[in-house]
């Protein structure tokens, strides 16, 4: 059934999400809920999901990818690992968490949060990833 002239409970993405988390979306019909929506929300790097990329989220994934390689479990959840994925080396319709995490990515995040601690603000994930 298709859904028209339909809103969400929040007019923007910053009112309805403070920050890293889970969080449920209504939709909204008529001035009534008709359905609801469970997103989880993460900064991109954020490996830990603390709401801030920070040198131990690459060492976090460092770890994470070695391990994949050695073909142990990873220790991240199919969500760190996509957020861990900075570089975002997914091949369309082809996307396995199990090695979406390279050494690469923690290098990257690395530098993105050296870059925020000496002028916060100042990393940019188009720059960093070439």
């Amino acid at each position: 059934v298709a859904i028209t002239n339909y809103t969400l409970d929040a007019a923007t993405p910053g009112e309805a999400f403070e920050g890293a988390g889970t969080y449920t979306i209504d939709v909204i019909v008529d001035g009534e809920v008709v359905y609801s929506i469970d997103v989880q929300i993460a900064l991109r790097g954020d490996a830990d999901l603390n709401n801030s990329v920070e040198a131990l989220d690459a060492s976090i994934v460092l770890e994470a990818a070695v391990a994949s390689a050695l073909g142990k479990d990873s220790g991240l959840n199919d969500f760190q690992l996509f957020v861990a994925n900075v570089d975002q080396n997914i091949v369309a319709g082809n996307y396995d968490v199990e090695f979406a995490v390279e050494t690469l990515d923690a290098s990257y995040i690395l530098e993105y949060s050296t870059k925020n601690a000496l002028k916060p603000g100042s990393a940019d994930w188009n720059k960093i990833i070439k």
